[in-house]
């Protein structure tokens, strides 16, 4: 099946000094006067001719862009946000096989299954993901196991876990690992508590962010998607002044979100601040109406109130 451009991966390198952040208006300007100071860093954008183009080209970049990151720091534990949908699923999956194919490879016991998955341009990529900490950059305010968690999608597909409720620990949910899982002994994943009430969700996945963005400086990598009308994470358009002062406060770090777009009204997703943060951003962007949206947003950045997605271009003065 043949496409016409309409997957396209964007690569956004940041500031590659350590991570852009962005501008934050003044507590004294007036609203008028409260404009984002842009950068333009140089992006790398690729056109996809079909959908598995795109996942081998999405894997492709994510693997660079790792092995860069790994590469400028060799004692860096690196950081890096997952986004949700149904998008970065097939990623995910590649992802995982990648990191079975290097465990295999270090034992001199690689098998012809996952020596397949990690074929071509990615072959000579070789990850050790037991250096990468992962965290989820949105969610909806579900349980695990429901079928719109992106905590299940990542579980699932990046590190081959069964998501279940256990009904002899009250319907607690839990995780196993399948025949074909992560292979390492663990994995280092943070994500919202949606068991809890909401505020005490949002500020123990603050202090949970906070953490492990302190011990490891940072956010290195984020993978991003983007709706057809600008939402980046779960922050939706129209952004009022106090929704964006608070999005872009360094301190926050997590909000409770809602759209009423969806199926599900409540949201937990990091900020803006957060996201620009990031060393490199890969947008994974599929669809005409969405690469409608990223043209529209490129010929007019400034509008982050109206089109969140903008956020990319808010960088440190």
């Amino acid at each position: 099946m043949s496409e016409t451009h309409n997957n396209e991966l964007f690569l956004r390198p940041g500031n590659t000094e350590g991570g852009g952040a962005p501008f934050l208006p003044s507590a004294v300007a007036s609203p008028s006067e409260r404009r984002l100071r842009l950068a333009q860093p140089a992006a790398l954008s690729v056109a996809c001719q079909s959908s598995e183009d795109f996942e081998a080209q999405s894997l492709d970049l994510v693997l660079r862009s790792l092995r860069t990151l790994l590469d400028a720091n060799p004692f860096k534990q690196l950081v890096v946000g997952l986004s949700g949908g149904s998008t970065p699923g097939p990623l995910y999956a590649a992802l995982r096989q990648t990191a079975i194919a290097h465990v295999e490879r270090e034992k001199g016991q690689a098998s012809p299954a996952s020596g397949q998955q990690s074929s071509g341009t990615s072959s000579h990529l070789a990850i050790d993901f037991s250096r990468v900490s992962f965290f989820l950059v949105d969610e909806r305010y579900v349980p695990p196991t429901h079928p719109k968690s992106n905590v299940r999608l990542v579980m699932e597909e990046l590190f081959g876990q069964e998501v279940w409720s256990d009904p002899e620990a009250g319907g607690a949910t839990k995780f196993r690992p399948t025949a074909d899982s992560w292979p390492h002994p663990r994995f280092d994943f943070s994500y919202p508590d949606t068991s809890l009430p909401m505020d005490q969700c949002i500020e123990k996945y603050r202090e949970s962010l906070s953490n492990l963005l302190w011990r490891h400086g940072g956010v290195d990598l984020v993978l991003l998607g983007m709706g057809d009308d600008g939402h980046i994470a779960s922050i939706f358009p129209p952004l009022s002044m106090t929704q964006y002062e608070a999005s872009v406060c360094p301190s926050t770090i997590a909000v409770h979100s809602t759209t009423d777009r969806f199926d599900v009204h409540d949201r937990i997703s990091v900020t803006l601040q957060v996201l620009a943060g990031a060393s490199r951003k890969v947008f994974l962007i599929k669809g005409e109406s969405k690469l409608d949206t990223w043209f529209r947003m490129e010929s007019d950045p400034e509008q982050v109130g109206e089109v969140p997605s903008c956020f990319y271009r808010m960088f440190g003065l």
